[in-house]
């Protein structure tokens, strides 16, 4: 009862009581699939994983500077950098 007293007061100033769920028009979801979607492709595109383990090997000591540069050759957007270039 209180509910639909309060949802009728509310009504009468011109606020509408929102749906349940996810308001409308927010795009998060898709444009996080399509960051993922993308980064998935660059992968099997660029073999990166492969490459970086080729360079550990190669560059013992500073392979993570000529990764990085690997990397911007093949057009990586840079806030994805990190996400491959740290780690084993």
């Amino acid at each position: 009862m209180l509910a639909k007293t309060v949802k009728t007061g509310l009504g009468s100033l011109g606020i509408e009581r929102r749906e349940r769920g996810r308001p409308m028009g927010r795009d998060t979801d898709h444009l996080y699939a399509t960051y993922v979607e993308l980064i998935e492709a660059a992968i099997k595109d660029t073999g990166v994983f492969a490459v970086k383990l080729k360079m550990r090997e190669k560059y013992s000591h500073n392979w993570q500077r000529h990764f990085e540069r690997f990397l911007q050759r093949e057009k990586w957007p840079k806030d994805s950098l990190h996400l491959v270039s740290r780690g084993v």
